[in-house]
């Protein structure tokens, strides 16, 4: 997607105030691929995740935790939450009355939301 990373970027750099402080963490599967595609993006932190799944849970929950500043659970509690989830998920949609091969960003996100409410305790971060 080196269209959208170029938004980004032109976004962070042209659009004043509101987008000078954007953080965004660029994801490849090789590590020095984007060098020759994208030379221009040099000196900007790229992530190699090696095309491994587990990989990228791991690299995406330590960047969020170096930038957010705050404490973010780990990567295997992130993994079991996603299994809860995609085990809840058909039922939920049944539950809603949506065709979970229909299901659109807003209805998705929504019940992520509401799983996350019912499911996760907010000051510790553990499963109910």
């Amino acid at each position: 997607m080196p269209f959208e990373l170029g938004l980004d970027l032109g976004c962070r750099q042209f659009g004043g105030s509101a987008y000078a402080a954007k953080k965004l963490l660029v994801l490849d599967s090789d590590s020095y691929r984007y060098q020759k595609c994208l030379s221009d993006i040099s000196g900007h932190d790229i992530r190699s995740h090696d095309a491994r799944p587990e990989r990228i849970l791991q690299v995406v929950r330590d960047w969020l935790r170096t930038t957010s500043r705050r404490l973010v659970p780990g990567d295997d509690f992130i993994r079991d939450q996603y299994k809860a989830f995609a085990e809840a998920l058909p039922i939920i949609c049944d539950q809603h009355r949506i065709d979970r091969a229909a299901l659109n960003y807003l209805d998705f996100a929504q019940i992520v939301e509401e799983w996350l409410r019912q499911s996760v305790e907010p000051e510790s971060g553990a499963t109910k």
